[in-house]
């Protein structure tokens, strides 16, 4: 699992991030595939930016028509969607431990 796809910042270009979106590269890798799947284009020939399966290409592409293209509100729903599948994962690995 890769961490930092939100970043945040202790500078003073903190309150300038709040008002836009991360400009992490896997933000906007995110950004561009999903962009690619939702008008119709292969993910693969579009960016090579991406390296994730075709499975996941649908996902981003869905939370990019969600959002009307907004990329704050993509980055957002994407944070939270990988951080819910880490607390899933976390729960399940500690329920097979103690049990």
């Amino acid at each position: 699992m890769r961490f930092g796809f939100c970043s945040f910042s202790s500078s003073s270009s903190a309150s300038r991030s709040a008002r836009s979106p991360p400009q992490t590269y896997d933000a906007i890798s995110y950004a561009i595939a999903a962009d690619a799947v939702s008008t119709g284009h292969d993910v693969y020939a579009a960016t090579q930016r991406y390296n994730y399966s075709p499975i996941w290409s649908f996902v981003i592409a869905t939370l990019w028509r969600v959002t009307g293209g907004d990329r704050m509100r993509f980055v957002l729903l994407v944070g939270l969607l990988l951080n819910d599948d880490g607390v899933a994962e976390a729960l399940q690995t500690s329920s097979t431990a103690s049990g």
